[in-house]
């Protein structure tokens, strides 16, 4: 039915016929529409600016598990390099994702609290156990 369109009512229900089927219609396109946006919403990667958070936060829990930038383990290239590819190939396993870019905008708050939870395997752990003594 268009907006200027002249409705008449017949006992046989015409006219509630053609508006329930122009309600279905519109609800079809709507609940369409609403997938459509959650598909994005849920496949659309994070902004520039939260994966500048992440990376503080992969940077931040490293560190701090190194003992700070102060410590042996921080200073053993070798350890901390281990520590930060240990970390980002647990996160790319976990979030299925080849870089923090691809992090979908619904896993962010996920993601920075596996960055915030992050611990080393017990061999990881050892080694800058020992680099630290």
């Amino acid at each position: 039915m268009a907006d200027n369109e002249v409705v008449t009512i017949h006992p046989g229900g015409g006219v509630t016929k053609a508006l329930g089927k122009q309600v279905d219609q519109l609800s079809r396109k709507f609940g369409e529409l609403m997938q459509r946006m959650d598909d994005i919403e849920n496949t659309a990667p994070i902004r520039q600016y939260q994966d500048h958070l992440l990376e503080q936060s992969r940077r931040k829990r490293v560190v701090k598990l190194l003992g700070g930038k102060e410590s042996k383990a921080y200073a053993d290239t070798a350890v901390r390099a281990s520590a930060f590819r240990s970390i980002m190939i647990e996160y790319r396993r976990k979030f299925g994702v080849a870089a923090y870019q691809d992090t979908p905008k619904k896993e962010f708050d996920r993601a920075q609290h596996f960055y915030a939870n992050w611990e080393p395997d017990f061999e990881l752990y050892e080694r800058i156990q020992s680099a630290n003594e």
